[in-house]
Formats: C-alpha cells, structure tokens, sequence
C-alpha cells in the first residue's frame, strides 16, 4: 500500500480526492488530513507518510512557505502538488515535487501520478536522471499555457497568449482575449495576478494586468499608456510605469 497524507485548506477538496483515491488507486492508504500549517505538524508527528497530496494555495499563503517552515524538503516523503493553477509547476519542482495535478482532478491524471510515485518509492526513492528531464521538460511545457477563469456558469480554460488584459472592478473581473471575447468573473483581480509569469504579464495599474507580447504602442499624452492588440488603450499609473518601463525596455 503506498500511504499518503491529503493537505487542503477546503474540505470538499479533501474529500473529492479522497473518494477519488479509494475509487481509482485502491492500493493508496489515507493515512490523516490537514488543513494548514498547524494540522500538518501534527500528523506528520505521529505518520509516516510516503507521499503528500499538497494544495499550493492554503488560506492566504502557499504550501512553499510551509515547505520552508517544516522543513519538508529534508524529510523521507514525495510532494504532490495540487493547484488550480499550471503556472507553479516550474516552482514546485524546484521544492522536490514529483509532479502536480490540476483541479479539478481527473482520474487518469490521479492514476498516472500515484504510477509515478510508486515508480520512484521502488527506486529507493531516487529519481533517475531520465525521469528528472522529463519532469522538468513536461513543466517547462505546461508552465504558464492555460488558465482556469469561472464565469459563474462555466469553467474556461484560456490559452494565456490569447488574453490581452485583465481589468479588475470592485466584485468582478473581466478577461478581454485577443478575438474580442471577454469573460467576466468574480474572481478578483489579485488572485489572478498570483498565477501569472511576472515576464509577461504586469500590473500597470491597481485595476489592470496586461499581457506584455500584446504591446502595440505607447503615448505619454494625459499621463502614460500603453496600446495592446485590438486598439485597446490601457492607463498606466505612476506607480507602476517603472516596473513596465523595465520590462520593456522604454523611457
């Protein structure tokens, strides 16, 4: 039996994936839950894990401040990610993840990365330099392609190259993509802002994120702005201007 231990700030996410788990790899054991940083310590103090089912995004922080807090890193378990979100895959890996599934979780990624752990447990724990490029090549890939937006009604799965910008309001956001489409949502600004590449995507304004590659122009007329794709005029404010300025390589 390969025994795990399920960390997740939301309880029906814990939940699903252990039903998931008990459906579609019977050979896993849930040892315990934890819920937070806190919980954590406590079942790791009485468990002995071999692999760890970790959200990235626990209450208000990541699972990489926990990482560092406990001490993860140096103890005998493998870390699964689990996120929302494709954009921490190349972080994960630099904290010894073995891999990541993204949720909402499908049970032929659950049964393909539980394959994988197992792989690895009977190779005394150490990863092959084969499997390690691959790894790092599948992250390398997946890195920053999609994002997962909610509309209230539907889930979308946006290839990132084709949005142009975010614009935050006071209890939604709306995603406006490179066809003219846009997506609002109640997702906030901020939030957003977490799962994307600084390189490419920049707060110019508290109530703007801009897909730099869609940069058309720029014009210092009535404060600075910036042109993206579709003729759409974006402000920048003082705050910001340095930040894209540095990005961009503009004066």
């Amino acid at each position: 039996m390969l025994k795990c231990i399920i960390v997740d700030d939301q309880e029906r996410d814990r939940e699903n994936l252990r039903l998931l788990l008990k459906t579609y790899c019977p050979d896993v054991d849930v040892l315990a839950e934890a819920n937070d940083k806190i919980s954590l310590s406590k079942v790791l103090s009485c468990n002995k894990p071999d692999v760890i089912f970790l959200d990235i995004e626990i209450g208000k922080s990541t699972c990489f401040d926990i990482i560092d807090d406990l001490g993860l890193q140096t103890m005998d378990f493998k870390i699964i990610f689990v996120t929302g979100s494709e954009n921490y895959a190349i972080k994960g890996y630099s904290y010894n993840g073995i891999d990541y599934i993204l949720k909402p979780i499908l049970p032929e990624q659950l049964i393909k990365v539980v394959h994988k752990a197992k792989q690895l447990i009977a190779n005394n724990g150490v990863a092959s330099e084969k499997m390690i490029e691959s790894i790092s090549a599948m992250y390398e890939k997946k890195a920053d392609t999609k994002i997962h937006i909610k509309d209230g009604k539907n889930v979308y799965l946006i290839k990132t190259e084709n949005i142009l910008c975010f614009i935050g309001g006071r209890n939604y956001t709306t995603v406006k993509l490179l066809d003219k489409t846009e997506i609002v949502t109640i997702q906030k600004l901020k939030d957003f802002e977490k799962q994307l590449t600084k390189d490419k995507f920049l707060r110019v304004h508290r109530s703007y994120i801009i897909n730099t590659s869609h940069i058309t122009s720029f014009s210092r007329d009535d404060g600075y702005s910036v042109f993206l794709n579709n003729d759409l005029q974006i402000p920048v404010s003082k705050n910001y201007k340095k930040d894209l300025v540095s990005l961009v390589h503009i004066e």
